[in-house]
C-alpha cells in the first residue's frame, strides 16, 4: 500500500515538474477554449471579391473566389489574351535580346538597350490597358493570366506582370 502511494505521489510530482519545465517558467494557466479574437484564416477559406473602385476589374489572389462575382460571359479570353500579348511582343523580343547580351557578358550593349526596353515596356502597358478598356465588360485578371500563359508562348514574367498590373490599376 505504501508503495502504491509512493508511486502515485512520484508520478504526480513528475507530471507537475515536467509540465512546468515545458512551459519555460510561464504560468500554468492554460485557456483550452478556442480564441475569440482574430482567428487565423485558413488558406482554403475564401474571402469576398475585391473590386477596384470605379472600375470593372476584379482583383484576385489565391484566397479569393474569382468568377462568381464577375459577369464575364461575353469575354473571349483567348482573343483578349492574344491582344494583350501582342501589345507586349516588341518588349518581349527586346527583353530576350537584352538577356542574350547579359549572358554573353556584353554589358555595353545591355546598358545601351535599357532606355529602349523601358520605353517599349511603357508602350506595352499602355496598349494592354487600351485593350482592356475596349473590352466593355467585367473580366477576371486570373483568367486573363491563365489565357496569356496558354496562348502567348514564352513571355517574360516581369513584362506580363507589369501589363496585368497596368490593367488592374487603370
Amino acid at each position: 500500500m505504501k508503495f502504491v502511494l509512493l508511486f502515485l505521489s512520484a508520478s504526480i510530482f513528475l507530471l507537475i515538474g515536467c509540465n512546468s519545465a515545458s512551459n519555460n517558467g510561464q504560468s500554468d494557466n492554460v485557456n483550452i477554449e478556442s480564441p475569440k479574437e482574430n482567428p487565423p484564416i485558413p488558406k482554403s477559406q475564401s474571402l469576398p471579391n475585391q473590386t477596384v473602385p470605379g472600375r470593372n476589374v476584379v482583383v484576385e489572389d489565391e484566397r479569393i473566389v474569382p468568377e462568381a462575382a464577375v459577369d464575364d460571359r461575353n469575354v473571349d479570353y483567348t482573343s483578349f489574351a492574344k491582344s494583350v500579348c501582342a501589345c507586349g511582343q516588341r518588349s518581349n523580343d527586346l527583353n530576350s535580346q537584352m538577356e542574350a547580351y547579359a549572358n554573353a557578358g556584353n554589358s555595353q550593349a545591355f546598358t545601351k538597350m535599357v532606355p529602349e526596353v523601358n520605353s517599349a515596356y511603357e508602350a506595352s502597358v499602355a496598349c494592354a490597358v487600351k485593350a482592356a478598356n475596349g473590352l466593355g465588360s467585367e473580366f477576371s485578371l486570373r483568367t486573363l493570366v491563365k489565357q496569356m500563359k496558354a496562348n502567348c508562348g514564352e513571355f517574360h514574367d516581369k513584362l506580363a506582370f507589369q501589363m496585368v498590373m497596368g490593367i488592374k490599376d487603370r
